[in-house]
């Protein structure tokens, strides 16, 4: 089942072609690591049938996430897909107990063992699609109506339940409300200023300013390559200002929200009843855990770039760790020993690299950065 061509790798593939063949090299070790979990020859036989049906819902959902964010770079300027794909081979590698739990199951493989067997797989399975699509709700135009049509409730649910709602839900303030109407309706009216085709996907509805990285940012308010006028790039900063007025309000919420399992698990209850979904206690519990593995996964590809991609804010990065300390934790802890212990062992080598940065000359890694900006980008 591995893909051949991913041997090869050779340097002139283009980047995206890179993060395909990453994806397919972390999907092939996944379904090998069930197979190879299981002796019976008549029920790997079955399993590999059950398989090759989760592969359509696996590259179906690859090839949606990588069209809506196919102009979206992180603050590092890597691709937004291949941070996707990390967090996909982070929760695999370091998360995944399925071979653990297989082996549990009684040697004969009675009809027993088999539903047993299905339910593991059929768990993992939703997990990998909760990864590729962990970012959906929160960053693109796909609701979560939506992704239950794509997927089922379970996985729409799971992937709501990481969503950061749009800052715009908690304006209370009647001159930002009646501000936040200005920019849309010149948003929506002056399409023509939505700069490059590089950006464009991002800048269609009022939320997706938040959406672009600090350098685009920077790049969008300083550089004339982006022809837009300087009644434009007010636009654009004002309702920046207005965002970061409310950032604290939305973050606030996000982590209440999860600030422990069982106030993860009442709030999948919340989202259960507002969208009449109708799913159970066992379920909703389910929901929870996955939700949180694949946080956590998410959180520590992260933190691996963190130090390049905020050089010039090592303060932010600073609150950055000490969120993770606060907010991560505690459900790390409580839900799987070895989640917290890598989670802070990451936190731990990331702290070592920021105060390794600023001890060198900052000044370097960010001019890195910009040749970084300049070879992904342009």
């Amino acid at each position: 089942m591995v893909n051949k061509e991913s041997k090869k790798s050779p340097e002139n593939y283009s980047k995206e072609r890179k993060i395909e063949i990453l994806y397919n090299e972390v999907k092939d070790a996944f379904l090998e690591d069930f197979l190879n979990s299981i002796d019976n020859v008549e029920i790997k036989n079955r399993i590999e049938i059950m398989f090759s049906k989760s592969l359509v819902s696996f590259n179906s959902t690859y090839w949606r996430v990588k069209d809506k964010f196919k102009y979206t770079h992180r603050d590092d300027w890597k691709r937004y897909l291949e941070h996707v794909v990390w967090v996909f081979q982070i929760y695999t590698n370091t998360f995944s107990h399925v071979k653990d739990e297989l082996k549990w199951l009684d040697i004969n493989w009675n009809n027993e063992d088999l539903k047993s067997a299905i339910q593991i797989i059929n768990n993992e399975i939703d997990r990998v699609l909760i990864a590729l699509d962990h970012d959906t709700i929160e960053d693109t135009d796909i609701t979560f109506e939506a992704l239950q049509q794509i997927h089922w409730n379970e996985i729409a649910l799971s992937v709501m339940l990481i969503s950061k709602p749009p800052f715009v839900d908690f304006i209370n303030n009647k001159d930002d409300v009646s501000e936040i109407d200005f920019l849309r309706e010149k948003w929506i009216l002056n399409s023509k200023w939505l700069l490059s085709d590089k950006i464009k996907s991002k800048l269609y509805i009022e939320e997706q300013w938040e959406k672009l990285t600090e350098v685009e940012k920077i790049l969008i308010y300083k550089s004339p390559n982006y022809s837009i006028s300087d009644e434009e790039r007010d636009y654009l900063i004002r309702y920046d200002k207005i965002k970061e007025k409310y950032k604290k309000k939305r973050n606030d919420f996000y982590f209440k929200n999860m600030k422990s399992y069982e106030s993860m698990l009442e709030y999948s209850k919340t989202l259960n009843e507002k969208y009449k979904l109708w799913l159970n206690n066992i379920q909703l519990n389910r929901v929870t855990r996955n939700s949180i593995y694949i946080k956590i996964s998410d959180r520590i590809n992260n933190l691996s770039d963190i130090v390049i991609a905020w050089a010039y804010q090592p303060e932010r990065i600073e609150r950055k760790l000490q969120e993770t300390e606060e907010k991560l934790y505690p459900i790390a802890k409580k839900l799987n020993t070895k989640a917290y212990q890598i989670l802070k062992e990451k936190v731990k080598e990331t702290r070592l690299e920021l105060k390794n940065m600023i001890n060198k000359n900052t000044v370097k890694l960010i001019q890195n950065q910009s040749v970084i900006i300049k070879k992904t980008i342009w």
